[in-house]
């Protein structure tokens, strides 16, 4: 594991790397510990594909900026890992915004109106987490293993 990375090694970015202009004016980008992989490499400079959690994104940095995570693992098995991440980030995403479309399609089937739809939201959040509560206290297994599977799949799709 030792040396400087070459094409074909995943790397780790040690400090926040600004991808966009939108993240040079806000002091964002790719976060310490995002994956990469090194396509290219000129001297002291890195072209590295980033899995940057709803995609790739690629740029060029400075060696220094990186840490070697694994020699040799190659483009085929990045993209593999990239394309399951990137689904279960996907499928977490629809559970969790699910049942807010779901009451704005009932919605707007019911009142054929946007109007009231934010208030209605609002309420319908607040009457939803006591469902949920109250869901809970009547069945306290199914629950935990709904919290659960929420939360494994979470820390999966977002490790840091």
């Amino acid at each position: 594991m030792w040396g400087s990375p070459t094409p074909g090694d995943w790397v780790r970015v040690t400090r926040t790397v600004p991808v966009s202009i939108t993240d040079h004016l806000t002091n964002s980008g790719l976060r310490p510990g995002t994956l990469g992989l090194v396509v290219a490499r000129t001297g002291s400079r890195l072209q590295v594909r980033w899995d940057a959690s709803w995609g790739t994104t690629t740029t060029r940095v400075s060696v220094r900026d990186c840490r070697l995570h694994s020699r040799g693992r190659g483009e085929e098995a990045f993209a593999r890992r990239t394309r399951l991440m990137t689904t279960v980030r996907v499928a977490l995403a629809l559970f969790l915004i699910w049942p807010f479309v779901q009451f704005t399609l009932v919605y707007l089937w019911t009142y054929r109106s946007t109007e009231g739809l934010l208030p209605a939201l609002a309420v319908g959040t607040v009457n939803g987490v006591m469902d949920f509560v109250e869901l809970a206290l009547a069945h306290p297994v199914q629950s935990l293993v709904y919290a659960l599977f929420l939360s494994v799949l979470s820390r999966f799709a977002f490790r840091r």
